[in-house]
C-alpha cells in the first residue's frame, strides 16, 4: 500500500461512476449524446491505468476480483446471449468488472476512502434535493419520490448510503458545530427522500447496518447491550416520525412490508432449477429457462446468492459467498482504524443486505466494489503509516506557508 498522498479526483470519479444511475437523467445530463455511465467508466479506467503505471505496477492483490471473474467465465459457454442475457454479460464483464478491479487500486489510503465516501454523500444529497423538489414528476408512482429517471429503489439506496456516512461523521468525537450543522441538514434531506421513496429494502438495510456498526464498534464506552437498546429506540422513533409525515402510498408499502408474492415466487422458481443445473443455466437465462419471460425481458431472483447459483452454478455461488464472507470479516477487523473503515463495514453490511433482496449483480455494482475494497483494505500498520505521512505533509505545508 502506497503512503504517498493522492489527489481526490480519482476517488470522486469512482463514486460518480458507481452511482451514475441516480443522476444521469437529471437536467442537462439526460440530454447528452453519450451515456453518462459509459463516460465515467472511461474516466475511471483511465485513472486506474494512470495509477498502475505511476506506481510501477505495485498494486493491491486482485485475487478477490479475479476469483469472481474467473468463476463467472464458464457460464458464458452455455448462455443464450440474446436479449437480457447479452446485455447482462456485456455489463458484467465491462462495467461491473471495472468496478471490482479498479476500486482497490484507486482507494489505497484512508484519505482516498474518505474522499470516496464524501462523493457518495454528495451524490445522495443532490439526488435527494432533486427528488424532493420534483415530487410531482412521476404521477404513476402515487406520491412516492424517485430519481429523475423514475427509479424509487435507486433513490432509496443512494440516499441511504449518504445517510450512513453522514451519521457516522456526526457520531465522531470532535465533530465541530459548523460541520455538525451541515451534516444535520444533509441527514434531514436524505432521510426525507429515503422515506418518501417508499423503498423498504434500503430503509431496513440502513437500520440494520447502523445498529450493527454502533453495537460492534469499540469507539463507545457504553455496554453493547445499552448501545443496541438506544439504537433500536432511536430507529423506531425515527421511523414513526417519518411515516407520520409520509404520503399514504408510502405508509401502505411499509405496512405491507412482508406481503406480496412476486419476489418469493421468483426465488422459488430459481431454486427449483438449481438441482438440475449444477453448472448454471447461463447468464441472464433464468427467466427463459423457468418459462417466466421471453429472452428480451429482465427477470432475475432479486438475491445475489440464488442468482449466482441458478445462472453461474455451484462454482459461481461458492466464489461469491466466500468473497462476501471474507470481505465482511476483514471490514469488521479494521473498524477501529478510523471512521473511514467503520463506514466501510457499515456500507458493506447495507449493500450486502440490499443485494439479498433487490436487483441483479449489475444493479449491485457498488456492493461488489465494496467487497473488493474490504478484502484489499490495508492492515493496521499500513493505515498508521499512511496517516503519519499525511500529517507530516500537512505540517510541512503549514511551515512553508508561515
Amino acid at each position: 500500500m502506497t503512503a504517498r498522498p493522492q489527489s481526490p479526483v480519482a476517488p470522486v470519479l469512482l463514486a460518480l461512476f458507481l452511482t451514475a444511475g441516480a443522476f444521469k437523467s437529471l437536467g442537462p445530463l439526460g440530454a447528452l449524446p453519450v451515456d453518462v455511465t459509459l463516460l465515467l467508466a472511461l474516466l475511471v479506467a483511465t485513472a486506474t491505468a494512470h495509477r498502475v503505471l505511476a506506481d510501477r505496477f505495485v498494486v493491491p492483490s486482485p485475487a478477490a476480483g479475479l476469483l469472481l471473474l474467473v468463476a463467472w467465465v464458464p457460464p458464458l459457454l452455455w448462455s443464450s446471449l440474446s436479449g437480457y442475457s447479452s446485455a447482462k454479460v456485456g455489463a458484467l464483464f465491462t462495467l461491473t468488472a471495472l468496478a471490482i478491479l479498479a476500486t482497490p487500486i484507486l482507494l489505497r489510503s484512508a484519505a482516498d476512502v474518505r474522499s470516496f465516501f464524501h462523493a457518495l454523500a454528495a451524490v445522495g444529497v443532490v439526488t435527494a434535493v432533486a427528488a424532493l423538489t420534483s415530487s410531482g414528476d412521476h404521477p404513476e408512482l402515487y406520491g412516492r419520490l424517485a430519481t429523475a429517471g423514475g427509479n424509487t429503489i435507486t433513490l432509496g439506496r443512494t440516499t441511504a448510503v449518504a445517510l450512513l456516512w453522514m451519521l457516522l461523521l456526526l457520531f465522531r468525537r470532535g465533530c465541530r458545530a459548523p460541520t455538525a450543522v451541515v451534516l444535520l441538514v444533509g441527514v434531514a434531506l436524505t432521510a426525507a427522500a429515503l422515506v418518501g421513496s417508499g423503498s423498504r429494502g434500503p430503509a431496513l438495510g440502513l437500520l440494520v447496518a447502523m445498529t450493527a456498526t454502533i453495537v460492534i464498534t469499540d469507539r463507545f464506552n457504553a455496554p453493547r447491550s445499552l448501545r443496541l437498546l438506544v439504537s433500536l429506540v432511536g430507529a423506531t422513533a425515527f421511523a414513526w416520525l417519518a411515516l407520520a409525515a409520509a404520503p399514504e402510498s408510502v405508509v401502505n408499502r411499509f405496512e405491507n412490508f412482508t406481503t406480496g408474492t412476486g419476489r418469493p415466487a421468483l426465488l422459488a422458481d430459481a431454486l427449483a432449477l438449481v438441482p438440475a443445473n449444477p453448472l448454471g443455466v447461463g447468464w441472464g437465462d433464468f427467466g427463459l429457462e423457468a418459462g417466466l419471460a421471453s429472452a428480451e425481458e429482465r427477470v432475475y431472483p432479486h438475491n445475489f446468492v440464488v442468482e449466482s447459483a441458478v445462472e453461474a452454478g455451484l462454482v459461481g455461488v461458492i466464489a461469491i459467498i466466500v468473497c462476501t464472507g471474507l470481505a465482511l470479516h476483514r471490514a469488521r477487523a479494521r473498524m477501529r482504524l478510523g471512521p473511514e473503515y467503520e463506514a466501510l463495514f457499515a456500507l458493506l453490511c447495507f449493500t450486502t443486505l440490499n443485494a439479498l433482496v433487490s436487483g441483479d449483480l449489475n444493479d449491485n455494482r457498488l456492493w461488489l466494489a465494496l467487497v473488493a475494497l474490504a478484502i484489499a483494505a490495508p492492515r493496521a500498520q499500513a493505515v498508521v503509516a499512511q496517516r503519519r505521512v499525511a500529517s507530516g505533509a500537512g505540517a510541512q505545508l503549514s511551515r512553508r506557508m508561515s
